[in-house]
């Protein structure tokens, strides 16, 4: 489902198409949905046509695909490629040691560690050992394409969403030539982009470790994220782009007959992180909107206050359900673990669909995404100004 929130006030001002930012939300194995919908959007641009997104952000997952679209800013088209080449070929294996031997040895060490360590010394506890995430993500993301981007105009920002241990915050890490800033419970810190800084966005809590950045630890970019737009409209978004990865489906009322599992409550608590704080924030920019249309241009102008044009794009079908059709395509020890917390048993969507990164499921979610968005190429043609 594409629904299109859009306020125009041609007295302000025409918007500027170099001030359209895309935003990706977090959502684990689900982010493949994100890259059928640029596919689409990318066939209705020529072939030789840059990034149409000025501004990239992304917290989570959604970061992950963010650094690796903008390294492509110079070229739409092969950047989406070599997104989608990635989640092709994605395997659970190349984002964290997903056989019995590496997953039994990781918990082992786990345990011993607990014993082991000083308190000052002990490493991340985390149930997965991402390490193979860390290697792919140094193959497939050339960060220094981010400054030459940046610094060639194809792009005007890009930024990083994670959060803070130290400090129960949202911070954005960003790169781009735009001031830092402090609100209450959010920071943008302006600082180069690397493999720690997506690492930590993407660091699902309980599931990935948290990552040291200099003195502070962080975690999973929508832990902390309660006012997700905020980072874009910093960094000078006229308008925006989300790709929120929960269906209006799964929100509808869920039949019960004993007491959730641990697996449920823990996808729950995933959908609310990852989900309704981006819905909650998308009202927000609504209201707003309605405020601002009734105030004249001299006075927007003196409270610093404009309209945000938004297109959200979301799953036309209930991604968990979907991904139980993929179940047994996990391998045997992730399957064991999830069936440990309850969310084992290949009927319970539960956590299931987050952790999925089988390239069966991948493609079925890439292909979902494409068609959703070419459905509507209409609505993204009058977004993007195109004829």
């Amino acid at each position: 489902m594409i629904s299109k929130l859009k306020n125009k006030f041609t007295s302000e001002s025409t918007h500027d198409k170099n001030k359209i930012a895309l935003m990706l939300g977090g959502g684990g194995a689900r982010a493949a949905y994100q890259v059928g919908v640029l596919k689409a959007i990318a066939e209705l641009y020529p072939r030789n046509h840059g990034l149409p997104f000025k501004i990239i952000c992304g917290s989570s997952a959604g970061a992950i695909n963010s650094c690796a679209l903008g390294c492509y800013a110079s070229s739409f088209h092969l950047g989406v490629r070599k997104l989608e080449w990635v989640w092709h070929n994605m395997s659970s294996k190349n984002i964290f040691k997903s056989s019995t031997k590496g997953v039994l040895a990781h918990l082992l060490a786990m345990m011993v560690r607990k014993f082991t360590w000083s308190t000052s010394a002990s490493p991340a506890v985390s149930v997965f050992n991402t390490k193979p995430l860390a290697k792919l993500l140094e193959q497939v993301i050339d960060f220094k394409m981010l400054d030459k981007n940046i610094a060639d105009d194809y792009l005007h920002a890009i930024s990083v969403d994670a959060s803070s241990y130290n400090q129960n915050s949202s911070i954005s890490f960003y790169q781009g030539n735009v001031e830092p800033w402090q609100r209450d419970g959010r920071e943008g810190i302006k600082e180069q982009l690397t493999v720690d800084h997506l690492m930590a966005s993407a660091g699902i809590p309980i599931l990935f470790p948290s990552i040291k950045i200099k003195n502070r630890y962080y975690g999973d970019g929508a832990i902390c994220q309660f006012s997700p737009l905020s980072t874009p409209i910093h960094l000078g978004a006229d308008k925006i782009l989300v790709i929120n990865l929960e269906s209006h489906i799964e929100k509808q009322t869920k039949t019960l007959i004993k007491h959730p599992s641990m697996a449920q409550i823990f996808g729950q608590i995933m959908e609310i992180v990852f989900a309704d704080t981006l819905n909650a924030d998308i009202e927000r920019v609504e209201r707003i909107n309605k405020t601002v249309a009734h105030l004249n241009a001299s006075t927007r102008q003196k409270l610093g206050l404009k309209p945000i044009e938004m297109l959200l794009f979301k799953p036309s079908l209930n991604l968990s359900e979907l991904a139980l059709k993929h179940y047994y395509s996990l391998p045997w020890a992730v399957r064991w673990l999830l069936k440990m917390i309850g969310g084992g048993n290949g009927k319970d969507p539960g956590i299931i669909s987050y952790m999925l990164f089988e390239n069966s499921f991948s493609r079925e979610l890439i292909k979902l995404g494409e068609q959703d968005a070419l459905a509507r190429a209409d609505e993204i043609k009058d977004f993007f100004e195109l004829q």
